[in-house]
């Protein structure tokens, strides 16, 4: 089985709708949407290893990535 990766694009707000794959998704990438912070569930994306917000309007790094236990790639280039 390989990875469980998930793409999208010009999100303008988190989707709640993810949680429900919260088991499953391993990357997720979010560059090129217009983010500006995270939900405080963000964490319950247990198995989330990867994840990309580059070129997303974010002023800072949210600190709720520091509780994803598994997270170990993090992208934030240009922000």
């Amino acid at each position: 089985a390989g990875s469980r990766k998930l793409v999208l694009r010009d999100a303008t707000s988190f989707p709640e709708e993810l949680f429900e794959y919260q088991d499953q998704i391993e990357i997720l990438d979010l560059a090129g949407c217009r983010l500006e912070k995270l939900p405080s569930n963000f964490p319950l994306l247990k198995r989330l290893r990867v994840a990309f917000f580059s070129r997303n309007p974010f002023s800072e790094v949210p600190a709720v990535l520091g509780e994803c236990e598994n997270l170990e790639i993090l992208g934030f280039k240009s922000c």
